[in-house]
């Protein structure tokens, strides 16, 4: 059976009528998210989860974070059965209600889910990992990473997952990935941000130079096309796949 995932960054500035809009469009089978909020000064009081899951879709969310005027986390949408809905934090973070926080003082997660399908089962993760300084290698990220290979590890077939890594290519998580499991592409060489200025301690970019978006999957899992979509949604570009279970 042919499936379709979509793997982004939904940016917790974007506006949720565009977030919206965008995913009806692509009509995916699996969709992986991050940054999505439930309440932000961008989207006052909307629930982007809740109003993604009246698309047609089951959904596993989780809030990792909660700061002043913002509730965001990240999420698996599935138009198949979800069950066995699962959270291992890969870095507990400042875990308070409210706070100014530094990018490494906050919580973050991946979440996993099986989908039924086709008389079949297909576990399907969803991270994204902390932001270090101009995505250089830092003993946090290490310990962070490790945390996260532990847990798509527990799979050897069937596994799906994808994500904000916050890791260029050449980093160590991307390399060590692509040798235990399958890339789905598409070429690490095409980018997925900034397509937004990005400034934060000293470090600036606003242009589409970096390659953080990643989807890899089982060795099992059949890869038949992927892409990288243009659109002026986000400051992430998504990451369309088409496999087969």
């Amino acid at each position: 059976m042919r499936l379709k995932l979509l793997q982004w960054n939904v940016w917790y500035k974007e506006n949720a009528e565009n977030i919206l809009k965008f995913i009806g469009q692509i009509d995916a089978d699996v969709v992986c998210l991050q940054e999505l909020t439930q309440d932000s000064s961008t989207n006052p009081k909307i629930d982007i989860p809740a109003l993604i899951g009246e698309l047609g879709y089951e959904s596993h969310y989780f809030q990792t974070l909660t700061e002043k005027n913002c509730t965001m986390g990240n999420a698996i949408f599935s138009k198949h059965p979800l069950t066995n809905k699962s959270i291992i934090y890969t870095h507990r973070g400042k875990d308070l209600p409210s706070y100014d926080a530094s990018y490494a003082d906050e919580p973050r997660a991946y979440l996993e889910a099986d989908i039924h399908v086709a008389n079949r089962i297909l576990h399907v993760g969803s991270v994204h990992l902390s932001y270090c300084h101009a995505f250089k290698p830092s003993p946090q990220r290490q310990q962070e990473n490790d945390t996260f290979v532990k847990a798509v590890s527990r799979h050897d077939q069937s596994l799906i997952f994808s994500g904000d890594f916050n890791a260029v290519p050449e980093n160590e998580l991307i390399q060590s990935l692509n040798k235990q499991f399958k890339h789905a592409g598409p070429d690490f060489s095409e980018k997925t941000w900034t397509t937004k200025p990005f400034s934060y301690d000293g470090f600036d970019t606003n242009t589409l130079d970096w390659r953080l978006d990643y989807v890899f999957c089982t060795r099992d899992i059949k890869i038949l096309s992927s892409r990288i979509i243009p659109t002026d949604f986000s400051d992430h570009l998504p990451i369309l796949v088409e496999f087969e279970i």
